[in-house]
């Protein structure tokens, strides 16, 4: 009951496009957009990979699933938004948590 492809597919794109934002107006060295585009990929194969184990043990079906990684995705695109702000934080899922929380805290 693994993801498919196209979840990987949704989760890199956002990511590499986020990571092209950031080095667009850095460097012009297309052997560090290249390197930052691998290690962006990189990232987003080992999330998916963690879903599966979680949806596994979850035994959680695969309608649930694509459902569940595109709300991830819903929650992640506001802050990327401002990708530097995001590259530069800690990629942890708790902290990503509480960030976003925070906000949703002070506009309520």
């Amino acid at each position: 009951m693994a993801l498919g492809e196209t979840a990987l597919r949704t989760l890199t794109k956002t990511l590499v496009n986020a990571g092209a934002k950031v080095l667009a107006n850095r460097t012009s060295d297309f052997r560090l957009k290249y390197a930052m585009d691998n290690k962006l990929r990189d990232c987003a194969l080992r999330a998916i990979e963690e879903f599966d184990v979680m949806f596994a043990a979850e035994n959680i079906t695969s309608a649930k699933q694509e459902w569940l990684v595109e709300q991830c995705l819903v929650e992640l695109r506001p802050l990327l938004k401002t990708p530097e702000k995001f590259f530069a934080g800690s990629l942890s899922g708790q902290k990503l948590f509480d960030q976003l929380n925070i906000k949703k805290c002070l506009t309520t």
